[in-house]
């Protein structure tokens, strides 16, 4: 059974509904679909490039994990014959190959860390890809317009790797793991950040094998809608926000000489698990816990959010492409 009709049992979905170069593409406000391309770095079964895709964006997919290339290439082949959509089945890392820890409970927590890809002692297949870094594919198929990556765990890596390329993608999103990554951005002339909530943003028509829809990661640049709407805010104020978004409580054990507890009362404060931390670091680190509605499991992340049916990307906007935006409001 090849890989688009185990989709088609699983959804009941036709493959022949896909979306494909005919469809009527998606209005999108941001003026990427005529600029450049989209690189889907962490594709998983495409359920994003195939939303870019059809809103007219040319993409780069690039996806490690085989059965879900597989499912790329049988489910969007007609963009991929039409030039529209490249495969590159191979993970973003530091050496020519890597391991992939493929989670058998859901595959969007697949990870070639181990401790993420099997987190929360879930079961995980190790599979040996081949990986190469984000200056390869830039020298392949040029700057993208919008680069989004969803690599759970290795995003703060690529940032690294960003930082040495240039020119930089307008447009950036990562997971929300690590608050280090919001200055990596920073760093490399990424003024402009949204907070995105990601649990709504479901591939209704695409469901796993336990019959939950895959999720995609929505509209990006200036059409991304975050915690505050539409509108960027500044790195400090999105640091704050994740702040009240990811910390978890603990009490304070410091009543004496503390400003925060009033009449020596121990009072709930807020911390994330570690602020400083990446994955790597953090997963090398002490054991963090976090309690969820049916059990108290190991943090695998230095950032979570407190609601476990939520989670958050942070979309960011280069210097050089607010500077544009400005110029054009000025023309108008």
């Amino acid at each position: 059974m090849s890989s688009v009709q185990l989709l088609q049992v699983i959804t009941g979905a036709d493959p022949s509904n896909c979306a494909d170069p005919e469809s009527k593409r998606r209005r999108m406000s941001t003026k990427s679909r005529t600029e450049g391309i989209v690189m889907d770095i962490g594709a998983n079964f495409g359920q994003s490039s195939e939303r870019y895709l059809d809103a007219g964006f040319q993409v780069v997919a690039v996806e490690p994990n085989p059965a879900a290339a597989k499912a790329i290439r049988e489910r969007l082949g007609t963009f991929i014959s039409s030039g529209e959509l490249v495969l590159e089945e191979t993970a973003i890392w530091t050496s020519s190959s890597a391991k992939l820890y493929i989670n058998k409970e859901d595959s969007e927590w697949s990870s070639c860390f181990e401790t993420v890809g099997s987190r929360y002692d879930t079961e995980a297949e190790v599979v040996d890809v081949k990986s190469t870094d984000l200056g390869a594919l830039f020298g392949k198929h040029g700057t993208p317009w919008y680069l989004k990556l969803d690599t759970e765990g290795a995003d703060g890596l690529i940032l690294d790797q960003l930082a040495t390329l240039w020119p930089k993608p307008p447009f950036l999103s990562f997971e929300l793991n690590s608050l280090v990554y919001l200055k990596q951005a920073a760093e490399q002339g990424y003024q402009d950040f949204k907070v995105v909530p990601q649990g709504h943003h479901k591939a209704k028509h695409l469901l796993d094998e336990h019959g939950r829809p895959l999720t995609h990661a929505g509209d990006f640049g200036e059409d991304a809608i975050g915690v505050s709407g539409k509108s960027w805010i500044s790195q400090g104020e999105a640091v704050e926000l994740c702040r009240r978004l990811c910390f978890v409580a603990r009490q304070c054990d410091n009543r004496d000489n503390c400003d925060n507890c009033d009449n020596d009362q121990r009072a709930p404060h807020a911390e994330v698990h570690d602020e400083h931390a990446d994955v790597q670091g953090f997963a090398a680190g002490p054991p963090r816990y976090v309690d969820r509605d049916f059990a108290t499991l190991r943090a695998c992340f230095p950032v979570e959010s407190k609601n476990d049916e939520e989670w958050y990307d942070i979309h960011c906007r280069h210097q050089t492409a607010a500077n544009r935006v400005k110029s054009e409001r000025r023309e108008l």
